[in-house]
Parts: C-alpha cells; structure tokens; sequence
C-alpha cells in the first residue's frame, strides 16, 4: 500500500518538473490546466491511499519502551537545522523521521535531483524505508521544493517531513512557510528544513519556530551522538539550549 501511494506521490515531483511532462487522457503536456489537473489527481490518489497506511500502522504501531529520540523536535511546527563544518543534518532529520515512525505515520524526504540520500544507511539507523516516501525536484526552481512539500503536507498522511534546501535555490520570501506552518499544524506534522546556512546567518524566516546548530561528537570509544544547540526558540518548549542524542557512527570509526 505504502508503494502504491509512493508512486502517486512521485507524480507530483514530475508536475513540477518541466523537463518531464506526462499529460493525462492525452492532453498536450504544455497545457497549464492539464499540468495542474495531472497534479491535483495525484494528490487526490495519494491522499486516499496515504490516510489509509496512516491509520493502519497507527493502529499497529508498538507502544514506546524508551524516551523519544528527538524531543525536540516538536510536531505542529518549522524546525530548522544549520549546516557547516562537522554538521549533522542527516543524522538529525533521521531522528525525527525515526520517531514519527514510531508513532505510526509514514514519513516523506523532498531534495533537489541529484543530492545524496543513502538508503542503506538509513535503514541501518532504524528508519523503516517501506513508510518514507522520496520525492526529486528540479534543483534550479526555487519554488519547487517548497511546493511539493505543500503538497505532500496537504495529503495529511505524514508525520514527518523533511525538506532539503542544502543544494538547492533558496525560494523568496516568506509566504510558502506560512503555508506550510498552516498544514504542518492542521495534520500535527513536523517539518524541518535543512537550510544551506550556517549558524552565523540569520534564520530562514520569522515563521521558523526553533533553529538548531546540529553537530556531530564522540561521546566516547565507538559511542557518537548529535548535539543539538538551540540558536533560536519562538516555542518555549526547550527545557535546555543543549541537547545530546545517540546516533550512528561514521563509516570507518564504528
């Protein structure tokens, strides 16, 4: 059920991809109308079936026998992690995406075409690769990460989503994290963004509830973790400005 809702899913990065055009009933794939019925089928399909894998692995999902990996990661909110030197990006957003899953709820991972995003190691960091859907975006349209985020957050099937702005361009203004604050809200979803800035620049946007300067540390012989700093907390929900989670080593230090 989750690949089914995947593929329609995958639809929606090729409407915003305008070198892949799949017109729909034989309609010219330069039609605006068409393009836009083509998106609004999928996500009508992916809706219906996503709702349903929600409820299920709800329904299934195992009661928590340790405290939640990333706390501090609030659902319902825009959550931005930093980048730069011996940051740990990754491993923080698989955190989250871990811990949504845990809930129950599948999870989505929106990068520009062409950004690395390993599978195996995901998996071996205990993310369930049968509940993440993966969608590609042309990496030149700064509008088209954004936009499929909305979309995919519209379904109201996820609990998680993260969106890679790392290599891509960086839309303008501030009006699609309205957006997608309103639905992360509306369907309790997190939402973090990875942001090509690094702690010394200023944050995304003012809708942006909690930035963290992710890194990754040693802990001890063959023990490394993921210390989170809080540059800035609109939320009040952060006990500490400093906050330590496990996570998986490094190839070649494990």
């Amino acid at each position: 059920m989750v690949e089914a809702a995947g593929a329609q899913i995958a639809q929606l990065a090729l409407a915003l991809d305008h070198e892949e055009q799949l017109p729909l009933d034989g309609s010219s794939p330069d039609d605006a109308s068409a393009r836009e019925a083509r998106t609004t089928q999928a996500l009508a399909a992916a809706s219906s079936s996503l709702r349903r894998v929600r409820l299920l692995r709800a329904r299934t999902a195992l009661a928590p026998e340790r405290p939640a990996s990333a706390p501090w990661f609030p659902p319902g909110r825009i959550v931005e992690l930093c980048s730069g030197p011996n940051s740990a990006q990754t491993s923080a957003a698989v955190m989250v995406l871990r811990e949504a899953q845990r809930e129950g709820d599948p999870v989505a991972w929106i990068m520009p075409r062409g950004a690395g995003l390993f599978p195996p190691d995901l998996a071996a960091a205990g993310v369930d690769l049968d509940a993440l859907v993966v969608v590609h975006v042309p990496p030149d349209d700064a509008a088209a990460a954004p936009r499929a985020a909305e979309l995919v957050l519209r379904t109201g099937a996820f609990g998680a989503v993260v969106l890679d702005l790392g290599s891509a361009m960086l839309p303008r203004g501030t009006a699609w994290q309205g957006r997608l604050l309103g639905l992360a809200r509306e369907h309790t979803c997190r939402v973090v963004v990875l942001s090509p800035h690094g702690r010394s620049r200023a944050s995304l946007g003012p809708l942006v509830s909690l930035r963290f300067d992710v890194r990754r540390a040693r802990f001890g012989p063959g023990r490394f973790g993921v210390v989170a700093s809080a540059l800035k907390d609109k939320s009040g929900l952060l006990a500490s400005h400093e906050t330590r989670s496990a996570c998986l080593a490094p190839v070649g230090a494990r």
